[in-house]
């Protein structure tokens, strides 16, 4: 799968493609199944795969979905985190779903984001970049 080769020979891949492909909940599912078999052989680390989403009805939505389809268990396989109150540290999960806010929360509590480093990396260059768009739209420029 062409997905896969660019995810593991690039540090950062953007993807672009249209509403209700699965970029939601097939892409990452692909991903923890990718990242269990290389774990298996030995050639990658325990990695979760962490999806922000911003509203709490699409993160349960994708949540649900991905543990309708792919036979996994919520909670044990995949994680549906929204809001402030809720600590991600020492939760395992195959794929996270998270809000941007608790994200960022967590991010303030473990800057190191010792568990999660290259994934924090990926998701914060996208965060910022999504916060310098919004901001140079509201200023006009």
């Amino acid at each position: 799968m062409e997905f896969l080769e660019a995810i593991r020979k690039n540090q950062v891949v953007v993807l672009v493609a249209s509403t209700g492909v699965g970029k939601t909940t097939q892409l990452p599912c692909y991903l923890a199944f990718d990242f269990e078999l290389r774990k298996l052989l030995g050639t990658s680390a325990d990695t979760p795969v962490v999806c922000t989403e911003p509203r709490k009805i699409s993160n349960v939505s994708a949540c649900a979905q991905v543990c309708r389809e792919f036979s996994f268990s919520k909670d044990a396989d995949v994680l549906s985190i929204i809001g402030q109150d809720q600590d991600i540290a020492g939760r395992k999960g195959r794929i996270m779903y998270i809000n941007e806010h608790a994200f960022l929360v967590h991010f303030i509590n473990d800057p190191s984001f010792s568990r999660y480093r290259s994934q924090a990396e990926n998701y914060l260059l996208a965060i910022v970049t999504r916060s310098l768009c919004w901001t140079r739209r509201t200023r006009g420029q």
